[in-house]
C-alpha cells in the first residue's frame, strides 16, 4: 500500500522558468544560448548544493557576461517565466489527505522563496526538501532517505515522480516505485497501476 508520494517540482508541478529565461537573456544581451546555459548551470548547481549563496551564483553568472543588473531583479525576471501545471495541481488536491505528499527539488532556498511568492505550491504538500538545505542535489540518495525517515515510510510504500530519468535511478535502487513524468494523464495511469485511487 502506498503511503508517501514524492514529487519533483520543476517539470512536474511547474513549467520550468530556466529555458525561456535563458533564451530571453540570450536575445537581450546577444550571447549564444548554449554558452549562457553552460555558465548559468555551472553557477546555479553550486547554489543548489549549498556550496555558494544564490546571490553569489547569480552575480557570478551576470559578471561572466558583463551584465550590470541587480541579481534580485534578474531572479524576479526569471520567475516571470515560470508557470503552474494546473493539471498536476488538481491531482495534488485530489491526493491530499489520502496519502502523504512531499516534494524534493534541486533548488536554492532563495530561488524557492522567490518562486513561492509568485506561485505558492508548498500548501499542497505535507513536507518538502530543497537541495541547498541538505547540501546535495538529486539524484543523491540522501534526500530520499530523509523523506522516508520523516514520514516513517518504507521504500515499497513510496512513489517518486520526476521528469528527469536520471533522477529516478537511485530511488529505484532503494526500492522506491518511480514514475518518469511525461504528463498528468500518463502519471494518473501509472498511479492506478500502483493501486492508487486517482
Amino acid at each position: 500500500m502506498i503511503k508517501l508520494v514524492i514529487f519533483d517540482l520543476c517539470g512536474v508541478v511547474f513549467y520550468c522558468e530556466e529555458p525561456p529565461f535563458l533564451k530571453y537573456f540570450s536575445e537581450k544581451y546577444k550571447f549564444p544560448v548554449e554558452k549562457i546555459e553552460e555558465i548559468y548551470s555551472m553557477h546555479i548547481k553550486k547554489a543548489e548544493a549549498g556550496e555558494i549563496s544564490t546571490q553569489e551564483a547569480m552575480e557570478g553568472f551576470l559578471e561572466y557576461f558583463d551584465v550590470k543588473a541587480d541579481y534580485k531583479d534578474m531572479l524576479r525576471k526569471m520567475m516571470s517565466f515560470k508557470g503552474l501545471n494546473e493539471n498536476t495541481v488538481r491531482l495534488l488536491k485530489e491526493l491530499k489527505g489520502k496519502v502523504k505528499l512531499a516534494y524534493l527539488t534541486n533548488s536554492s532556498v532563495e530561488v524557492m522563496d522567490c518562486s513561492e511568492e509568485r506561485l505558492p505550491v508548498k500548501q499542497y504538500f505535507d513536507f518538502g526538501i530543497i537541495s541547498e538545505e541538505i547540501k546535495v542535489r538529486k539524484p543523491d540518495p540522501k534526500g530520499f532517505e530523509l523523506l522516508l525517515n520523516h514520514f516513517s515510510a518504507a521504500p515499497e510504500e513510496t512513489i517518486f515522480i520526476d521528469d528527469g530519468e536520471k533522477n529516478l535511478t537511485n530511488a529505484k535502487k532503494m526500492g522506491i516505485h518511480t514514475v518518469h513524468f511525461q504528463g498528468t494523464e500518463q502519471l494518473k495511469a501509472q498511479l492506478k497501476k500502483l493501486q492508487m485511487e486517482v
